[in-house]
C-alpha cells in the first residue's frame, strides 16, 4: 500500500468518526429538547415520563441520562481525536488537510455541528490555570450550537421546585456537567482544527 492510499483510508477514518460524534450530538440534543419540552409541559411534574414508553425518572435522578450522554460524548470524541492524531502522524500535505477541513465544515462530510465551524486555535491564545484558552468567534455556527446545547443540559438538571439545598445541588450538578462536556468539546474542536492552515 503506498502513502497516497494510506492517507485516504485515514480521512476517510476522519469522516467516519465526525459522521458518528455529529449524530450522537445531534440525537442528544433532540433528547435534551425533549426533556426540557416535558420538564416544562407535563402535566406531571415529579417524573421525567418519555411518551409512548414506559419509562419513568424522577426530575432529581434526570442527571443520569445526562451522565450516560457525557461518557458517550467522551466515547465518540475520543475515536474521533485518535483517527485524527493517526492521520497527522502520517504527514499529509496541507492541501490534502485542507480538503479534509473544508468537507467537514462546508461540504457534506460534517452534518448539523460540523457546518460553519470555524477553527479554534487563535493568536490570542492564553493559559490560564495551565490551560490553554481558545478564542471562538461570534459567526461559528458550532459555537451557538454548543451553547445552545449547554443550556439545554442545564436546565434538563437544574430542580426548579426543589429546596433551596435542592436548587444548590442541581446548580452544581448541572454546572459540572456542562464543564465537562464543554472541555470534552474543546477538545475535539481544537483538534480538528489543526486540520486547517
Amino acid at each position: 500500500m503506498d502513502e497516497k492510499d494510506k492517507i485516504k483510508i485515514l480521512v476517510n477514518g476522519v469522516y467516519s468518526a465526525v459522521s458518528n460524534l455529529n449524530s450522537f450530538i445531534f440525537v442528544s440534543a433532540g433528547l435534551l429538547v425533549l426533556i426540557v419540552s416535558i420538564k416544562f409541559f407535563s402535566k406531571d411534574k415529579t417524573t421525567f415520563k418519555v411518551p409512548k414508553i414506559d419509562i419513568e425518572i424522577p426530575w432529581n435522578k434526570v442527571w443520569i441520562i445526562l451522565v450516560a450522554y457525557t461518557v458517550g460524548h467522551f466515547y465518540f470524541s475520543f475515536i474521533l481525536n485518535q483517527r485524527l492524531e493517526k492521520l497527522t502522524q502520517e504527514k499529509p500535505e496541507q492541501e490534502e488537510k485542507e480538503i479534509v477541513w473544508k468537507s467537514i465544515t462546508d461540504g457534506d462530510k460534517g452534518g448539523f455541528i460540523f457546518n460553519g465551524m470555524e477553527k479554534r486555535i487563535s493568536a490570542n491564545r492564553k493559559n490560564l490555570f495551565g490551560f490553554n484558552v481558545y478564542t471562538m468567534r461570534k459567526t461559528d455556527i458550532t459555537t451557538w450550537i454548543s451553547l445552545g446545547i449547554s443550556l439545554l443540559l442545564f436546565i434538563s438538571v437544574f430542580d426548579f421546585k426543589a429546596s433551596l439545598k435542592g436548587k444548590l445541588l442541581s446548580t452544581y450538578i448541572g454546572l459540572l456537567i456542562c464543564i465537562i462536556n464543554w472541555t470534552i468539546g474543546s477538545w475535539w474542536a481544537t483538534n480538528i482544527s489543526t486540520l486547517t492552515p
